[in-house]
């Protein structure tokens, strides 16, 4: 892990997802907003870690400051909606 990550510090970010996180250059939560959650996972996935979607969701909940249960169940909902 990096000293210069502060990921952890965010709601639903694991000592795992932060490390990938790190290996794709994203550290801080302005990296995660600047390149956004779905671009990142991409990388993540590009680099040959094994993300499931819950990682896609935390990194969505990181950003909104919920945790990635929120935002898997709302988008279950959405998608029952729509």
């Amino acid at each position: 892990m990096s000293d210069k990550s502060e990921l952890t510090k965010l709601k639903g970010i694991g000592p795992v997802s932060e490390k990938w996180l790190n290996a794709v250059g994203v550290y801080t939560k302005e990296d995660l907003e600047k390149i956004g959650p779905r671009r990142v996972y991409e990388m993540v996935k590009r680099a040959g870690f094994h993300p499931t979607v819950n990682l896609l969701y935390a990194l969505v909940g990181a950003l909104n400051g919920v945790h990635w249960m929120e935002v898997a169940e709302s988008i279950k909902v959405e998608e029952f909606f729509k």
